[in-house]
Parts: structure tokens; C-alpha cells; sequence
């Protein structure tokens, strides 16, 4: 939430994570607007989670994100899998 970013900003946090923007799994989507919303008064690097992937990731950008994370969209390719061993 918008709270939630300037709390982690007082907390001297690095960076803030928003979602899931998109929805993922049993995580509702929270949307672009919340997560431009949240990166408009935050004063750390935002990135947007949760459902991101290569088709949307520009979107999350142009919504103010300075980064996106993105899990499931490896996971077809095995590559978190075989990572953790």
C-alpha cells in the first residue's frame, strides 16, 4: 500500500516490492495503478511482483517501477527448479 511504502522508506528500506500487480497464484491483483501510485511518493526504487512477465514488464516501467521480479515466468523452463539443487 501507499502506507506501507512511506513506512518502508522511514525504516531506511533499500527498495520497496508492489503486488502482485498482476496477480499470481491466490494473490489478488493489486493493478498499475496501485503500483504507480506507490512509486509516485516513494522515495527508494519500487519493483513491481506478482504475475509480471516479458509481455508486461514494460508496463510496470512505464508505471514508475524501477525494476519487475518475476518467479513463475522461469518456472516452465526449469530453471528455478534446477537452481535450488
Amino acid at each position: 500500500s501507499i502506507h506501507d511504502a512511506g513506512a518502508a522508506a522511514r525504516s531506511q528500506a533499500d527498495y520497496v516490492h508492489v503486488g502482485a500487480v498482476f496477480g499470481s497464484g491466490d494473490k489478488p491483483a493489486g493493478g498499475l495503478d496501485l503500483l504507480r501510485a506507490v512509486a509516485a511518493v516513494s522515495r527508494v526504487p519500487v519493483h513491481a511482483v506478482g504475475g509480471v512477465t516479458p509481455a508486461n514488464a514494460a508496463a510496470c516501467r512505464a508505471a514508475g517501477a524501477a525494476g519487475v521480479a518475476a518467479i513463475t515466468v522461469f518456472l516452465p523452463a526449469g530453471i528455478v527448479p534446477g537452481a535450488l539443487g
